[in-house]
């Protein structure tokens, strides 16, 4: 692991990297304490129990997430918001295929749904109604995407799927 991660971070890698090969069930935190290098003491000190791992993993992402948006892209043109979606995906799609299967892919669900629903109301496209159908569509196509396509599908393209089935119109 890299000498520029905090222990949070060691603890976050080495968890996703025993979540490969097994269900979160089978993972105890003295393994996981073992595979980052951190003590029981550090990793209390940084999270209460495994599915709080899981919630920083997702906060971490989105940090970086939204500072690679602000980066590269425009925060307000959903085709760049997509784009970065499924780039931040093909590149986790290990840890996301860990989570589906120990049957935490909900989580990546419920983080689509309470994003777009803050969003799409404050953008003009809709109501937290649409923002859930929005969010569904995506999460099932994206997850399609990673579990059966395993990424082969250009980010172009998976991106054109999106954008036909679902139309991104400000609501009348």
């Amino acid at each position: 692991m890299q000498d520029s991660l905090s222990s949070r971070d060691y603890i976050i890698e080495a968890f996703f990297l025993l979540l490969r090969d097994n269900v979160i069930d089978d993972i105890s935190v003295a393994s996981i304490c073992d595979k980052a290098g951190v003590s029981r003491v550090t990793f209390y000190r940084n999270f209460k129990d495994k599915n709080e791992i899981i919630d920083g993993y997702f906060t971490k992402m989105i940090r970086q997430f939204v500072i690679e948006m602000g980066t590269r892209h425009s925060n307000t043109n959903y085709y760049d918001i997509a784009y970065q979606s499924f780039y931040f995906l093909r590149e986790e799609k290990e840890n996301i295929k860990a989570l589906t299967k120990s049957n935490l892919s909900y989580l990546y669900l419920n983080i689509l749904n309470e994003k777009l629903s803050n969003n799409f109301n404050a953008e003009g496209y809709g109501n937290e109604m649409t923002a859930y159908v929005y969010a569904g569509g995506l999460y099932n196509l994206s997850m399609w995407w990673v579990i059966k396509d395993d990424c082969k599908t250009s980010i172009d393209d998976m991106i054109k799927a999106f954008f036909t089935i679902c139309s991104f119109e400000k609501a009348q």
